[in-house]
């Protein structure tokens, strides 16, 4: 298995990667194989794998990346800090409801291994894969936020809120009510996670009425 010192030089020679994997894709899709599907990135390589994928620069560049990030050392996980969901939503700025649908989607690297457990430890050594694919540090996302946090005066705490529910009305047109009015229960994927959210800040706002 790869070490997170390993997972960054890899990083750092991704293009050098895809040209070897261009010219060995037998080699790439023996490993890519091997990767655990239950990782969203690798099932959806593993179910659209075929050889055009090794002409293709932009599939070829995350084929490398996923098995960088497929390489995931057991021992690494279970190091350094564990946040639960809730303690780790304050840090990506969600509601726990949000952050506990990431991990049943598989958005954290690590955390399926355990998902079935009551409780779902997430290490700052895992990684959070993004709606694009991107793989961010848990590490860095507590870090950044501890870099940027200030304490917010209620004031501010309103502005901020008012903020992020303005950002959902002007996204569907409505107000939350006649958004789920309007859409009843065809709700895709990603608007029911912006819903959670939505209600989430709405009910925080509450206070400051």
């Amino acid at each position: 298995m790869l070490t997170l010192k390993d997972k960054q030089a890899a990083l750092m020679g991704v293009n050098d990667l895809a040209l070897t994997f261009k010219s060995h894709s037998s080699l790439a899709k023996y490993l890519i194989k091997g990767l655990d599907p239950r990782i969203p990135t690798v099932r959806s390589i593993q179910a659209s794998l075929n050889e055009d994928s090794f002409q293709n620069d932009e599939v070829l560049e995350q084929i490398v990346k996923t098995l960088i990030f497929g390489l995931i050392e057991d021992e690494m996980a279970e190091s350094g800090r564990h946040y639960s969901p809730s303690e780790l939503a304050k840090y990506f700025g969600v509601s726990r409801q949000t952050l506990n649908k990431w991990v049943n989607a598989g958005r954290f690297s690590n955390t399926f291994r355990t998902s079935t457990r009551k409780h779902v430890q997430i290490s700052e050594n895992e990684y959070f894969i993004s709606p694009q694919g991107e793989h961010i540090l848990i590490k860095e996302v507590v870090q950044n936020y501890k870099n940027n946090y200030q304490e917010l005066t209620d004031a501010d705490e309103a502005i901020e809120l008012k903020k992020e529910i303005v950002y959902f009305q002007n996204k569907y047109g409505h107000d939350l009510n006649s958004f789920l009015d309007a859409r009843g229960n065809r709700l895709s994927n990603e608007e029911k996670e912006d819903v959670e959210e939505w209600k989430f800040f709405l009910k925080k706002y509450q206070k400051y009425e």
